[in-house]
């Protein structure tokens, strides 16, 4: 796997995921590289960090997992050593979608709207004709 991030900011900006081609990702050459064909930067404005998919096989799909949450952790000359996840975020995110997903259960679809007022219509028309 490799982790491509801008220096600066220390952004990820790049995941490659799994390969089981290079289970250590791409070169970090062409990591940088497929970054600055999106964004139009120099090489050395970004870094890489790096894990093997199969060695840290946990680690990896951990980042998968969770990869909107994850942050890179630097040492003091400000080299990727290592990766944290925002678990409390991700509860809170996750809790947000669940709510959302049943609010919008409770609204009903342009079908069921169409077939209440048929419905209802019916029921009026009945009324009328007696």
């Amino acid at each position: 796997m490799l982790i491509v991030y801008r220096k600066s900011d220390k952004k990820i900006l790049f995941n490659l995921g799994k390969s089981f081609v290079e289970p250590q990702g791409m070169s970090d050459e062409n990591g940088k590289l497929a970054v600055i064909e999106r964004s139009r930067c120099t090489f050395d404005d970004y870094d890489t960090f790096r894990l093997h998919n199969i060695e840290d096989r946990e680690k990896v799909d951990e980042i998968l997992k969770y990869k909107d949450y994850v942050s890179l952790i630097f040492d003091k000359d400000n080299i990727a050593v290592n990766y944290e996840i925002d678990y409390e975020k991700y509860e809170i995110d996750k809790q947000l979608r669940e709510e959302q997903e049943l609010l919008e259960r409770l609204i009903p679809s342009k079908q069921e709207v169409l077939m209440a007022e048929v419905e209802k219509a019916k029921r009026e028309i009945e009324i009328l004709i007696q």
